[in-house]
């Protein structure tokens, strides 16, 4: 169902108030944060009981792993917009991470590639859920142009 347009709206064009229902792109914003939720789980299970570290002290390890990831995770449980998309920038560190533990250490093959696929589903939704409002945002910009 398409909501009906005056054909010069000028605040159309301004993407940020555009008339976008939220329902668009909250697939990938639920996939997305769950992914966050079990990426951060991930940096628990694996540091304190899969293959704790041998050198540095854990909690370390888990302040290091985890606070940058806590961070977006408490302001997407209160609704914030942007949280999403910071959780993906600092999953692509965890992408890098999960797949240097991988390719360097046969015992941390496992918990690597999870670390990885995780933080490259946060990456992904993140990105999936602004291109699908783009696409939408898009959609409503040529509607109203013709």
């Amino acid at each position: 169902m398409s909501t009906p347009l005056p054909a010069r709206h000028e605040r159309l064009f301004d993407e940020n108030d555009s008339p976008v229902p939220d329902e668009i792109g909250l697939l990938a914003h639920r996939i997305g944060a769950i992914a966050l939720f079990a990426l951060i789980a991930m940096q628990f299970i694996w540091h304190l009981a899969w293959l704790p570290p041998e050198r540095v002290p854990v909690g370390i390890v888990l302040a290091l792993m985890v606070i940058p990831l806590a961070v977006p995770a408490f302001f997407l449980l209160f609704g914030a917009k942007k949280a999403l998309f910071w959780a993906g920038f600092i999953a692509m560190l965890h992408f890098c991470h999960g797949v240097m533990e991988a390719w360097s250490s046969s015992t941390a093959l496992v918990p690597g590639l999870i670390e990885a696929t995780l933080a490259a589903i946060v990456c992904c939704a993140a990105g999936w859920h602004g291109l699908a409002r783009r696409v939408y945002w898009r959609k409503l910009v040529n509607q109203a142009s013709e």
